[in-house]
């Protein structure tokens, strides 16, 4: 395994043995040599914490689950912003954090999400002004 990853033997078995750590380009050989990926052998001793919850027929395929996830979340944002520019004028916000706020925002219940807008009014009237006038 060793040379599969391009250590010599002293420094593989330095490895193994608690010392100096592989780096992740030599732990993506290591794994591509096992079969397997670093996200995968993370999971599996659970070093891997997902956003989501991995349902159980994703658990031997964490990169596919976290593939799969990540197209469903860009089509659920692509989607949204598609209908939202035709009907609101609204387009995708380039502020990554103005991306997680929305992100989340979805996942509140009905009920959260009115509180949250309503605080958010409170909170920032001048922003809010001209959408209350219309």
């Amino acid at each position: 395994m060793a040379k599969e990853i391009g250590l010599t033997t002293e420094q593989y078995k330095e490895c193994e043995y608690g010392g100096d750590p592989i780096s992740y380009e030599e732990a993506m050989k290591l794994c591509e040599y096992l079969g397997t990926t670093v996200k995968q052998v993370l999971f599996d001793h659970a070093l891997y914490e997902p956003e989501y919850p991995v349902p159980p027929e994703w658990q031997n395929d964490i990169d596919g689950f976290e593939k799969m996830r990540q197209e469903a979340e860009d089509a659920d944002r692509a989607d949204y912003y598609a209908y939202a520019s035709k009907t609101q004028n609204v387009s995708e916000p380039e502020d990554e954090n103005l991306i997680i706020l929305n992100r989340n925002a979805k996942k509140l219940s009905p009920e959260n999400r009115k509180k949250l807008l309503d605080m958010a009014k409170l909170m920032f009237k001048e922003e809010f002004k001209d959408d209350e006038e219309s």
